[in-house]
């Protein structure tokens, strides 16, 4: 930069004899410096203010997890980082003493698999090695990540998920891969650095979603529902209409009926394209709550309002 200065100036002096004109220039050129630089901060910023987002949301949604998983995601929107530079950090989180051996968790962008996941198996081997260390895996020991801000972190489950709206190729193509049977509820959770990521901001939309999620895949859908309360009393609000639908179970599970259903139809409202991943969740409800009158009426005013399949 010095050096380009120095040349930059110089050119100026040599070729440029009017004074008010040699000043213009020289102006513009810092101008424009600085506002290049300007626009390099900012950039910086946001990208660190969503490497944290990242960071946040998935120590909440996957508190503890299995050595030897492979985290698949899509391409993430971060200039300045990639797959390999984002493992360092998540292996930190994860396995803050590790001192050596086998790479407890690698995070793999699923484009590195090309274009052909057909050829791919659960019993297909994932070996990497990252700087001094190997990673082995397979691709039935991962967990599928999707993340897309605004919207919160998602770990996608084969079951729960199979019906999301308009997800990318290069996400729905490993959904059959994705084993959320590999995160541990760990009484003592992971934990960011402090020091350098700072102390979690807890109490947002995010936060409520994700705990949700992870107390919906555990099975405890009275907390789900006191997840909800909390969620729903917010001035924040869900920034994909999917987000609703762990809440939308909760509710069903506990009894909730009218409050399940005033839900489903807010949400089909909001993305007509979110009608079959609400009928698969009625599905699995009418399968798996408890006989009532109530869940017979809810589920057929759902069946009948979304034109789902009986």
């Amino acid at each position: 930069m010095m050096g380009a200065s120095l040349i930059l100036v110089s050119a100026i002096f040599l070729v440029v004899r009017n004074r008010p004109l040699r000043s213009f220039l020289l102006a513009a050129f810092i101008g424009l410096s600085l506002g290049v630089q300007l626009k390099n901060a900012n950039d910086y910023r946001r990208e660190w203010k969503y490497q944290v987002a990242f960071f946040e949301q998935l120590i909440w949604r996957v508190p503890g997890i299995e050595h030897s998983t492979a985290m698949l995601a899509n391409q993430f929107p971060d200039l300045y980082s990639t797959d390999n530079s984002l493992t360092g950090p998540i292996n930190w989180i994860y396995d803050p003493d590790f001192a050596g051996g086998d790479l407890p968790v690698m995070i793999l962008y699923t484009t590195r698999f090309g274009e052909d996941s057909a050829d791919l198996s659960s019993e297909t081997p994932i070996q990497r090695d990252y700087r001094f260390y190997p990673f082995d895996g397979t691709m039935g020991e991962s967990i599928l990540v999707y993340h897309a801000p605004p919207a919160c972190l998602r770990v996608l489950d084969p079951i729960y998920d199979r019906e999301y709206p308009k997800l990318p190729d290069e996400v729905s193509n490993f959904l059959r891969f994705s084993d959320p049977g590999r995160i541990i509820n760990a009484a003592t959770p992971a934990s960011l650095p402090e020091h350098i990521l700072g102390e979690p901001v807890t109490g947002t939309w995010c936060y409520y979603f994700e705990k949700a999620d992870l107390a919906r895949q555990f099975g405890d859908w009275t907390q789900v529902a006191e997840l909800g309360e909390l969620a729903f009393s917010l001035d924040d609000s869900p920034n994909h209409a999917s987000e609703r639908v762990p809440f939308i179970e909760g509710y069903a599970h506990v009894g909730r009926w009218e409050k399940a259903l005033k839900l489903t139809q807010e949400t089909i409202k909001i993305n007509k394209f979110i009608g079959p991943m609400l009928c698969d969740t009625w599905e699995r409800i009418e399968d798996n709550v408890p006989p009532s009158v109530e869940k017979d009426e809810a589920v057929s005013t759902v069946q009948e309002q979304l034109n789902c399949k009986p």
